[in-house]
Order: structure tokens, then C-alpha cells, then sequence
């Protein structure tokens, strides 16, 4: 039941701080709108910005797993089917994002940014879609 956490956990975690940057490109892209060939960024500074994003989501989501696991872990060993469990789970991640989010930027400027919501709320809805996306295999129901 352990190893059935772990990777549950991991897969939902890892989906999502690595869609999580790719999606705030593709925001970025749109709302700033397509740029001449000259005003744009080379393919290799935006490679650098997301592999930076992506490592800083990393660093600072990993507390994020490590509680979403613990979750994860228990609902899956009291929940009595895959879909009580998959609510469960979901409903968690989302709390358990915000709730990190608020404990380390609240009082900084990037929890004062407008452009902070977006990121919070894209982080919920990916988490959000890859607990029901990804199969759980807790128990044979």
C-alpha cells in the first residue's frame, strides 16, 4: 500500500510542477501576444527560463508532496472505493497547495502579485486533474 502511495503521489506531483510552467508559458505567450521573430526570445532562453521555473516549483512543491503523500497514504488505506479516494485526494491537493503557497509568500511580493492567483490556481487545477487522470489501484472494489 506503501508503493501504491508513493507512486500515486509522485506521478501527480511530478505531472504537475513540470505542466505547471509549460501552461504559464502558453499564458504568457497569449496574453502578451505573438511577438515578431525579432522581439522574441531565443528558443534557448525560453528553454533556460522554464528549466529554472521548473527547478524552483520543484524545490519549493516538494513539501507539498511529502504532505500530499501522508494523504494519499491514509486515504487509500480507510477509503472504502477508488472514487471516495480520487475525491479525497483531489480535494486535498488543492487545500494542501494553497496552504504551502500561503506559508512561504504570503507577506512577499510574489503572494502581494495579482499575477500569484494564476499561478495557484493552475497549480489546484492540475493537481485536481492528474488525481483523477492518473488509475489509483488502492483495493479491488
Amino acid at each position: 500500500m506503501k508503493f501504491i502511495a508513493l507512486k500515486y503521489s509522485l506521478y501527480i506531483w511530478l505531472s504537475t510542477f513540470l505542466t505547471v510552467p509549460l501552461i504559464l508559458f502558453i499564458i504568457a505567450f497569449v496574453i502578451q501576444g505573438f511577438k515578431s521573430v525579432e522581439e522574441s526570445d531565443s528558443p534557448l532562453e525560453a528553454l533556460i527560463t522554464y528549466l529554472a521555473f521548473t527547478i524552483f516549483s520543484a524545490i519549493f512543491s516538494f513539501a507539498t508532496w511529502l504532505i500530499f503523500y501522508l494523504v494519499t497514504l491514509i486515504t487509500i488505506k480507510y477509503s472504502d472505493s477508488t472514487m471516495q479516494s480520487k475525491c479525497i485526494i483531489s480535494t486535498c491537493g488543492v487545500f494542501i497547495s494553497i496552504a504551502i503557497f500561503e506559508l512561504f509568500f504570503y507577506n512577499t511580493w510574489i503572494g502581494q502579485a495579482k499575477d500569484a492567483y494564476y499561478l495557484i490556481g493552475i497549480v489546484c487545477f492540475c493537481f485536481t486533474v492528474f488525481s483523477w487522470l492518473y488509475k489509483l489501484d488502492a483495493k479491488e472494489n
